[in-house]
Parts: structure tokens; C-alpha cells; sequence
């Protein structure tokens, strides 16, 4: 299983995700208009959300994949999620593939979207230095 510890960045706090994250998570992935980029359906209710926390540490045990929670680091508020899945145990070498809501009105995605691994790209030199790989 992969681990990796909290970390941040200027501007973001990457924590494991929580049942209270549920109502935000809902927000995020029910948006309809967003997830047909996904291949995953709109999130519908709020069961939905506790799975998808549940399932996290699943997945992460069975594909080498691991999800954290992105928070905005100053107002402490979930804002979407961002996954590092790796081809094979113990690889330094991730793809990384993030949701952040749209609907939040903080111009993030805006602002980031020319170069949306500005901030994301901060926490290399964290999650190098963390214990990365089977376990």
C-alpha cells in the first residue's frame, strides 16, 4: 500500500480524506456539467460520498494509487481531491491527476489553469522525501 504523509504548499493543505469532507465531496462530484470529463457518474447523495472516503483506502491497497483531499490551506475548506497513481511498487514516478470544484468562486482553477502544476509541483520535493511504495 502507499503511504504518504500530510503536506502542503503555499496555498494548499493535501490531507487524507474524512468522513466530515462527505457534504463537500457531494458538492464537488454531483456537479454534473464537470463529471462528463470524468469517467466516473455525478455523485447523487450524500452515501455516495461516505463510499467514495471508504473506498479510498481500498483502492490505494489494490492499485497502487493514492488519494488526498486538497484543502485551501488558509480557510481550511475542501476544494476537490488529487490522485497519484503509480505503475508499480516502490516508483518514485507518478501520473497525477486532480477535481477541484468549480463552483467555489475563488478563481483557483482560473488562475492555475494555464499552469495547473504550479502549486501541485511545490509538493514533489514533500512526497520524494516520504515513504512511497509497498507496504
Amino acid at each position: 500500500m502507499i503511504e504518504v504523509s500530510n503536506y502542503e504548499s503555499s496555498l494548499f493543505l493535501f490531507r487524507d480524506l474524512e468522513e466530515k469532507d462527505a457534504n463537500q465531496l457531494l458538492k464537488i462530484y454531483s456537479d454534473k456539467e464537470a463529471m462528463k470529463y470524468r469517467r466516473n457518474p455525478p455523485m447523487i447523495d450524500i452515501e455516495d460520498a461516505l463510499n467514495f472516503i471508504s473506498n479510498q483506502k481500498t483502492e490505494t491497497a489494490k492499485h497502487y494509487k493514492l488519494r488526498k483531499g486538497v484543502t485551501l490551506k488558509v480557510e481550511q475548506e475542501l476544494i476537490g481531491t488529487v490522485m497519484y497513481k503509480y505503475k508499480k511498487k516502490n516508483e518514485k514516478e507518478c501520473i497525477i491527476g486532480y477535481s477541484i470544484g468549480r463552483a467555489l468562486g475563488k478563481g483557483i482553477g482560473k488562475k492555475n489553469r494555464k499552469k495547473p502544476n504550479r502549486q501541485f509541483k511545490s509538493t514533489r520535493k514533500s512526497v520524494d522525501n516520504k515513504s512511497v511504495g509497498a507496504h
